[in-house]
């Protein structure tokens, strides 16, 4: 952070995000960092002129700690497969399958989806459990 105190907060974000950038390790912030989490941490208010209100120190720390997730390469696949699973669970209760048997799906289905939007759970369990569920509907709908 190169200025002890900017005319905006604009001005204080720019400087937050060249400064990541000039590491050369990446060449967009925004897209390797959730920058607007970084700034509301370490820019001060109006009253203090935008000032950086940490030490270099706690400025990295702070920016590694709101790294985004890197791109996950097999999202797009479960992504897929939950859009199939979902048509399945629609065609399995039109179908009038057991709701017993449709929970089972359903409950494999949100387990993953939650995976997927806040990395909770085992995602190798998620993916048996929820193939595991949609042989059990298929069986019922056959």
């Amino acid at each position: 952070m190169s200025a002890p105190a900017f005319a905006t907060r604009d001005d204080a974000v720019a400087d937050v995000v060249t400064a990541i950038e000039s590491t050369g390790e990446v060449t967009d912030a925004y897209a390797e960092y959730d920058v607007d989490a970084i700034c509301d941490e370490v820019i001060g208010d109006y009253k203090s002129g935008y000032a950086p209100r940490v030490t270099v120190r706690e400025f990295w720390a702070c920016v590694a700690r709101h790294a985004l997730p890197a791109a996950d390469p097999g999202r797009k696949t479960l992504e897929e497969m939950i859009s199939h699973a979902w048509d399945l669970a629609e065609r399995a209760q039109n179908a009038g399958t057991p709701q017993p048997v449709l929970d089972l799906l359903l409950d494999a289905l949100w387990a993953l989806e939650d995976h997927l939007d806040h990395g909770n759970g085992n995602r190798a369990a998620c993916v048996i459990a929820l193939a595991q569920a949609a042989v059990v509907v298929g069986r019922c709908i056959a």
